[in-house]
């Protein structure tokens, strides 16, 4: 465990807040780019993701921002409704219409007869403005365009690659994800996470949970719906709320805690055994999701949250219990998949993997059950010998105190 915690943990050097820099450089410079080659697509960046959640494991390669549409994200242009199109009923994939008609003209090319926003088509013009700034935008030092597969609209983010050459981070392949979004105020009316806390008692944790909501949440376009097969749709997505949510709950936590370290452990046990844990559905035999839906980076948060939500108190996340979290919340990605119900934190009936959707192979799941019990088994003989050394938490690593930011911003 000693070892998974060291490989996994980085220092934040001046070369990794170098690199945080350089990249929003050249984000900020593609999302001004966007809006003036094509003022609809105006928008406003919100980082997010594990690098500014401070949750990044083993290098700096990977950043994730929302940019969110500016003129549709405005209160009374738009409003989000169920999906008749869905094979399966799930309040995490929506419509969304516009109701104002001045708006409604000038997005003409984006919208049905019925005034429904096209998603595919928006993302399909956000790919072609990406693609067009990412060649255009000055690279500051250090940074190159990567040659083959630069950037590419994948089936919600558009992603494209930079090349880092520095002197302790030589050649490194940075991804960074564009999502697509428009910004909700209020709450979706199918949350019901509250229920949570009312059998938790007093939980600790409520009043934070309470600010985070004031933030709203986004709708994100996708190509793709809970089936897995092209058909697009508007997502709910509360990265947002589960940054500012992540940050409270470690600030707010003595120094002999650390919920953080639980999620960065997770997130390397997944990288050892994210080839047998991938769910296959029936008819082609085809893996679903390369990246493992039954220990994706998304169902390790979720569950950290529901495993925090029944375990609030900060003396069930001291470094000695650092091994008991772990195997807790495994037993709830296990259970999920026994279960066929690995859901949201926020709302219980959206399904974040929807086996009935995606007709998850049987014999897949069980294996993918097996695996994961092996790994339990494989921690319970596993203790903390020693405290290991925190690594120091930089609140600049990019944008200057990011989730102060994020409190203050309006979208």
């Amino acid at each position: 465990m000693e070892t998974m915690l060291k490989k996994a943990e980085f220092a934040v050097d001046d070369e990794v807040k170098e690199i945080g820099k350089s990249v929003e450089s050249v984000v900020k410079n593609i999302a001004g780019t966007i809006s003036n080659y094509d003022p609809l697509f105006s928008n406003v960046l919100v980082p997010c993701g594990s690098f500014y959640e401070n949750l990044k494991v083993e290098q700096p390669d990977e950043f994730d921002y929302m940019v969110c549409l500016n003129q549709l994200s405005k209160t009374g242009v738009c409003m989000a409704q169920e999906n008749p199109d869905q094979p399966v009923p799930d309040p995490g994939y929506l419509q969304v219409k516009l109701i104002d008609e001045e708006t409604a003209v000038k997005w003409r090319k984006y919208i049905s007869e019925k005034k429904i926003l096209r998603s595919e088509a928006l993302l399909e013009r956000f790919n072609e403005l990406v693609k067009r700034a990412y060649n255009e935008v000055t690279l500051p030092k250090m940074l190159s365009r990567k040659i083959l597969k630069n950037v590419e609209l994948r089936k919600i983010p558009v992603t494209f690659h930079l090349v880092w050459n520095g002197t302790n981070y030589k050649r490194l392949d940075i991804s960074v994800d564009l999502t697509l979004c428009i910004k909700f105020y209020g709450w979706p009316e199918d949350s019901d996470f509250h229920l949570r806390f009312q059998r938790s008692g007093d939980h600790p944790g409520y009043s934070m949970v309470s600010d985070v909501k004031k933030k709203g949440y986004h709708l994100v376009a996708s190509s793709i719906c809970q089936s897995g097969k092209i058909s697009p749709c508007w997502r709910v997505s509360f990265s947002v709320a589960e940054g500012i949510l992540l940050r409270k709950i470690r600030e707010n936590s003595p120094r002999d805690t650390d919920h953080g370290r639980v999620i960065k452990v997770l997130k390397m046990i997944r990288k050892e055994n994210e080839q047998e844990l991938i769910l296959v559905e029936d008819g082609g035999g085809s893996v679903s999701y390369r990246l493992t839906w039954a220990f994706h980076s998304y169902v390790i948060k979720t569950m950290f949250f529901q495993e925090w939500a029944d375990f609030p108190s900060d003396n069930f996340w001291t470094n000695d219990k650092l091994l008991e979290r772990v195997r807790g919340i495994l037993r709830r990605i296990r259970n999920s998949v026994r279960e066929k119900n690995i859901r949201s934190f926020w709302m219980s009936e959206y399904k974040l993997f929807n086996f009935r959707a995606r007709k998850a192979n049987q014999q897949g799941m069980e294996k993918c059950e097996s695996k994961l019990d092996k790994i339990i088994e494989g921690l319970s003989d596993l203790s903390i010998t020693r405290k290991v050394p925190r690594v120091k938490e930089e609140k600049s690593l990019a944008l200057s105190d990011v989730f102060a930011l994020l409190f203050k911003a309006e979208i």
